[in-house]
This record gives C-alpha cells, sequence and structure tokens, in this order.
C-alpha cells in the first residue's frame, strides 16, 4: 500500500512540473481566491473543486499519453496523432464545463451587484 501511495505522489509531483499542468494550477488557485471573496456556499464550492479536480485530471492523462505516444520521436502514425487529438479534446472539454460550472456559479451574483456586496 505504501509503495503505491509513493508511485502517486511521485507522479503528482512530475504532474505539478509540467508547464501545461501548471498553468492550470495557476489558474485554480485564483479560482480559489476567486470563491472565498465570493463567500460561495457549500453546494458552489462542492461544484468549483469538482470542476477544478476534472481539468487537472484530464490534463494529467493528457500529459501521460502524450509522453507515452511520444517515446519513438518523429513517428508520424495517424493513430499517434488521433491519440493525441482525443487527449487533447478531452481536456478542451474539461475546461470547457469548468468554465460553464463558472459562469452558473459566478454570473448571478457578479451580473446583480452582489457579489460586489459579499466583497465589502
Amino acid at each position: 500500500m505504501w509503495s503505491r501511495l509513493r508511485y502517486a505522489l511521485r507522479g503528482l509531483n512530475g504532474a505539478f512540473r509540467s508547464p501545461e499542468i501548471a498553468r492550470h494550477v495557476v489558474v485554480a488557485l485564483f479560482v480559489v481566491v476567486i470563491s472565498v471573496l465570493a463567500c460561495l456556499e457549500s453546494t458552489q464550492w462542492a461544484l468549483i473543486l469538482f470542476a477544478i479536480g476534472f481539468v487537472l485530471v484530464s490534463e494529467t492523462f493528457n500529459t501521460a499519453i502524450e509522453e507515452v505516444l511520444n517515446v519513438a520521436p518523429g513517428v508520424h502514425h495517424p493513430i499517434v496523432r488521433r491519440a493525441k487529438d482525443l487527449a487533447a479534446a478531452a481536456v478542451l472539454l474539461a475546461a470547457l464545463t469548468a468554465a460553464g460550472i463558472g459562469i452558473l456559479v459566478f454570473g448571478p451574483p457578479f451580473f446583480s451587484g452582489t457579489l460586489a456586496h459579499c466583497l465589502s
């Protein structure tokens, strides 16, 4: 059991060193700060945390797939291209889902002016 945890932590360490994942982490931290300032309720927090996790997991899988497929550099097989495109599409879908959740959570208080009231 401990060895599995060690492998997972090593994977997390490698993931956070990836520039693609690091960018998502920076955005996630920004969203968390905005969420704190917006005085979200627990259900809204659950949605935001799900969206952040969904994007990070998707990007982690995408990075893993790309690294495996890049083992043979210079190989331009249609299956490799398709697999990379599908993995990238998964990240896009996760990001669009997260954006939709963000609009649903932050849109009403922002446009009604209650977001500014909460921050004061």
